[in-house]
């Protein structure tokens, strides 16, 4: 699948916005080892191993192997990691992981799978389900307003989609920021051009359009 068609299914335009600071302050913690390496890096927040992994290949969905590495060369899952631990609040934090619960629970229970036994197709599936851009753009609008309350509803069947919904736009919009934000993709894939430059303490005026 071409990484356009795969976020324009899974409805990358939406919505999905990554402040600057997050780009800048979580920069450093996305490196380009392919792999999560646990002898190399250590999780601050994902510490469970099959959930570290379940949202690595999200994030692999979100942004796939083309003719450019995907999320998981790019080293994505240390930047998510990285962002829900250092940048989110407590409470935040909290409802991440109810979110990760309940997606789990969720994605198990529609493909009839064990975690450890779903394809990326049935990833991909699930997250074009749920919010791609088949869905009805009111049903969207719905998500997105009951997903973006401080408190969740009292009603089990809303506080359900509160989670699920609140946290696949969390990874839809952390696997973008830290794919676009990596090392890897960064110099190597993008017309890198770091600010400020390299200092240079000695330039020859003579010949050069400056003016002073």
């Amino acid at each position: 699948m071409k990484r356009r068609s795969a976020i324009k299914n899974i409805g990358i335009g939406m919505g999905v916005t990554v402040s600057t600071g997050t780009f800048l302050s979580m920069i450093a913690s996305c490196k380009s080892e392919p792999t999560i390496n646990t002898t190399a890096w250590a999780p601050s927040f994902l510490t469970e191993n099959a959930q570290m992994t379940f949202v690595e290949n999200l994030a692999d969905c979100i942004m796939p192997a083309t003719d450019t590495p995907g999320a998981k060369e790019a080293g994505v899952i240390k930047y998510i990691d990285a962002a829900v631990a250092n940048l989110y609040k407590p409470e935040e934090q909290e409802r991440f992981k109810k979110g990760l619960e309940t997606c789990i629970a969720t994605i198990q229970e529609e493909q009839g799978a064990e975690l450890a036994d779903l394809s990326g197709e049935q990833l991909t599936a699930f997250l074009e389900k749920h919010i791609g851009t088949g869905v009805d753009e009111k049903i969207h609008e719905a998500r997105r307003k009951l997903s973006g309350e401080k408190e969740p509803p009292i009603d089990a069947a809303q506080q359900k989609d509160y989670y699920l919904y609140g946290f696949l736009n969390s990874i839809k919009s952390l696997a973008i920021g830290g794919y676009f934000g990596s090392e890897l993709i960064g110099e190597e894939h993008m017309n890198y051009d770091p600010i400020p430059g390299p200092y240079q303490g000695c330039i020859d005026f003579e010949g050069n359009n400056y003016s002073l």
